[in-house]
């Protein structure tokens, strides 16, 4: 089968010019970018297009780096592994190449001289890397000095090369770090995401977002991987479910989620050109129609792609920040208590006893009843009566809604001192604000694109 592997291996031992390697290897990088764009376009899956490429990549550095091996002994001494957005298979087609080369403790200089001849070739294909070589001890020293690096490394894949000296570096990634140390990287985590968040704006709906960084955004999904990584080992969106983070249906909200904003990025980068991830006025049009979106009657398609990915994005930022909250809450010297006896604050959350059948189911009033407590007591709601409270909203009728009572604690809520609006938010994404004022639901995440509102 001519897979990209077998035609990259074919070109590493066949031509033996660097200058007419580099052609041919340009000129098959292009060919099979082509392949994956036009599958993207076709209707390929962003979580597909980004894995595609990744892989493309690996067939490339495992080529050379055979390539490498089949001439000199030096080559034998490192080991290549992916990081971060490389590591996860999240390449997008302008995206930095995450690369981590490992060298021995003491590297012998015919040893640092092949590294060098794997990096000039990338940086000649125009390869924006984000390298570093190092030796396991390294590694260690950086990940317990830069938080950045730890988290880079938590998503980490073997891609060739000296397998002894990639286990030695998987083993150490392995350990679970003591509680101390967990407590001083989920800090450094949160105020780093604070910092990103200040700098990008506070709102989830930016007209102008940046896909990447911006609040709600990809990095957000990251930033939740890597704290819950941090505490509980996780290393991927599925794992989330499964250390009891997210619900389920949690889950399925943020893979969506990330499909969205993969394949918007994926679309930007192809209309651009360009490493950009600011979603400006002018791209958006074109962003949309790559991606699929169509005019509906006198609604735009870009209009349509907005409203969506306002949706998408307020259900990142709600699900982040709730489980930053948390962790914050968890580390206060005081611990809040609830002011309603109904309801208890247990491990930084505000829980509602359940023995038995769901309190909440056609009781609106009890379901905002616990926000406002959750509100004063300044903690989110816990996983296993948030999950309560998302069954009884999602069967809730409309017609059976006491509006009088409702509207009286909603507006408790709403006129409530309150630094980033969270309450309102939460009870907005579940589906309570759309129950009590049904008129709502036609400004949900409406947009204009008009350049007055820019």
């Amino acid at each position: 089968m001519d897979t990209p592997s077998t035609r990259f291996r074919q070109v590493f031992h066949r031509i033996q010019n660097p200058s007419e390697r580099l052609t041919a290897l340009r000129a098959l990088l292009e060919e099979e970018r082509g392949r994956i764009r036009t599958a993207f376009e076709a209707g390929e899956s962003a979580v597909a297009s980004t894995a595609r490429a990744a892989d493309l990549l690996d067939a490339l550095l495992r080529s050379q780096l055979e390539a490498r091996m089949n001439a000199t002994r030096n080559a034998w001494e490192i080991a290549l592994v992916a990081v971060g957005g490389y590591g996860r298979r999240e390449i997008c087609p302008r995206s930095d190449v995450d690369l981590l080369i490992l060298v021995p403790r003491k590297p012998s200089s015919e040893v640092i001289a092949e590294v060098e001849q794997m990096l000039y070739p990338l940086w000649d294909l125009g390869m924006v890397l984000g390298h570093a070589v190092r030796s396991v001890a390294e590694c260690r020293k950086a990940a317990e000095t830069d938080v950045e690096t730890y988290t880079a490394f938590l998503q980490e894949r073997f891609l060739g090369g000296n397998f002894e000296l990639y286990q030695e570096f998987a083993g150490f990634v392995a350990e679970r770090p003591s509680a101390r140390r967990q407590k001083y990287l989920v800090q450094r985590k949160l105020e780093e995401r604070e910092k990103r968040l200040a700098s990008q704006g506070e709102l989830a709906q930016m007209l102008e977002p940046n896909l990447k960084e911006g609040r709600g955004c990809l990095r957000d999904l990251h930033s939740l991987v890597w704290l819950a990584g941090i505490l509980h080992g996780v290393r991927s969106l599925e794992d989330l479910a499964r250390a009891g983070i997210v619900a389920p249906e949690e889950l399925e909200e943020l893979r969506h989620a990330n499909e969205f904003l993969l394949g918007a990025r994926i679309a930007l980068h192809n209309v651009t050109g360009q490493k950009s991830d600011r979603l400006g006025f002018e791209e958006q049009p074109k962003v949309a129609r790559a991606i699929g979106y169509k005019d509906v009657g006198t609604a735009k398609a870009v209009e349509l792609f907005q409203k969506d990915f306002y949706r998408h994005v307020r259900t990142v930022d709600s699900v982040t920040t709730r489980y930053c909250d948390l962790q914050e809450e968890q580390r206060r010297k005081v611990r809040a208590r609830s002011p309603d006896a109904r309801f208890t604050v247990v491990d930084g959350a505000l829980e509602a006893p359940v023995d038995g059948a769901n309190p909440f189911l056609g009781d609106l009033p009890l379901v905002l009843d616990l926000h406002r407590a959750a509100q004063l007591a300044g903690v989110g709601v816990g996983a296993r009566t948030r999950w309560f409270v998302r069954q009884a909203v999602s069967v809730t009728d409309p017609a059976e809604i006491d509006r009088v009572a409702c509207l009286a604690r909603f507006l408790e809520i709403a006129k409530a001192s309150s630094s980033r609006g969270t309450t309102i938010r939460e009870l907005h994404r579940i589906g309570v604000l759309g129950l009590i004022v049904p008129d709502f639901r036609w400004i949900d995440c409406h947009s204009q694109h008009d350049i007055y509102h820019v």
